[in-house]
């Protein structure tokens, strides 16, 4: 019987297991040259491909020793690869698999989910630089910067969650200036948090937060209409309970209220917690939507942080929304697309559901508002800087 030989030489399984990484770093660079389409590519084809290329010259650093003494640190070199690999392959996978669906027609509401995060993107000092791509449930995928977006997408109504999610993207970006130096802001608060359940849940706050910040009604209206379910609406997960998210988001329009009294904000405040309050009593759970702490001391800092971080995300567009959403109910013809926002069209048309009868009326306007929004990315064609 042929006895086998394993290698051990100092270093040589090292060398064989950074050879198979470097390997694969190459495929992955190879597929993502060969995605198509090439505009879906672009949004991420610089960043993707230059980390992929710094570690595919890290492995290459690492094998030159060619299976002689290790070098100090050297498999703890390889894991810290392997790790930051592994989330730049999940990116490349993802990116292969949207691309494929795209092509394919079969991609939902995915690109004007891409189109409103870019126009989010804008008004925040980091560059998105990314995608949506579908899934069961929307989430953000923190170290691809993938959106995930609930399958089937097909739903205009559930657009304003794109701004939830692109939020937990800005929370890992705002920074605070601490004891002489420059601090993770949300970091810098959940150093007082306390528990694991207290870290997703600032997360998941800071999220709600901005998302009304930046999408203004339309994000709370799409939570108490559409997403939140009234049968757990007091039960804590890893989200805060329903009743609490809609306490933060009508905190941020209460904000907005006390700054302009004569836009409505009083009268969205009051429908959110008006069918909020009857979906909940009529599935028999008791409870109002309400806050404690630590969620009210969160509210002040995410509605503080955003307020001095990004003045000019805030959504102004709210008073001006009434004119497009009376032409979304009655089904009238929009002249100039270009002077709405996608912000602005998502926002008219929830407003004019609100005062719609419902049924064939709700689908009618939002028909006419995902054509009206899809003409704008037509007519717009670079949303990142938006008339």
């Amino acid at each position: 019987m042929t006895e086998v030989v394993f290698p051990n030489e100092a270093g040589a399984l090292l060398q064989m297991r950074a050879a198979a990484l470097l390997r694969e770093t190459g495929v992955a660079i190879e597929q993502l040259g060969a995605i198509k389409p090439a505009a879906l590519r672009k949004r991420v084809e610089l960043r993707l491909a230059t980390d992929l290329e710094s570690r595919r010259q890290d492995l290459r650093k690492l094998l030159d020793g060619g299976g002689g003494p290790l070098s100090d640190g050297a498999w703890n070199k390889l894991h810290r690869l392997r790790t930051e690999l592994d989330a730049l392959f999940e990116e490349t996978l993802a990116l292969m698999e949207g691309a494929a669906l795209r092509k394919a027609g079969l991609d939902g509401g995915c690109l004007l989910a891409d189109r409103l995060a870019d126009e989010i993107s804008v008004l925040t000092p980091e560059n998105w630089n990314a995608f949506t791509v579908l899934d069961t449930d929307e989430f953000y995928a923190g170290s691809t910067r993938v959106i995930r977006v609930r399958f089937p997408a097909d739903s205009f109504w559930d657009l304003p969650v794109v701004a939830h999610e692109f939020g937990h993207f800005v929370g890992t970006t705002l920074t605070v200036m601490r004891r002489g130096k420059e601090v993770l802001a949300l970091e810098e608060e959940l150093a007082d948090a306390g528990s694991p359940d207290h870290r997703s849940w600032l997360h998941e706050s800071f999220a709600d937060v901005f998302a009304t910040y930046v999408i203004g009604p339309a994000y709370g209206l799409s939570c108490a209409f559409e997403r939140f379910n009234p049968v757990a609406a007091d039960k804590d997960d890893d989200h805060p309970a329903p009743n609490t998210r809609l306490a933060l988001i009508e905190g941020v329009l209460a904000a907005y209220a006390d700054g302009h009294p004569h836009d409505g904000y009083d009268r969205m405040i009051s429908r959110i917690h008006d069918v909020w309050a009857a979906q909940t009593t009529e599935a028999g759970v008791h409870g109002t939507i309400g806050l404690r702490e630590p969620f009210g001391r969160w509210l002040a800092f995410s509605l503080g942080l955003l307020r001095a971080a990004l003045p000019l995300a805030a959504y102004d567009g709210w008073w001006r929304t009434t004119v497009l959403a009376k032409q979304l109910g009655d089904g009238e013809r929009v002249d100039d697309v270009t002077k709405w926002s996608l912000r602005d069209i998502v926002n008219a048309a929830w407003l004019a559901r609100t005062v719609a009868p419902g049924g064939e009326a709700t689908d009618r306007i939002a028909q006419r508002a995902h054509a009206l929004a899809e003409l704008r990315c037509l007519e717009v064609r670079d949303v990142r800087h938006p008339k």
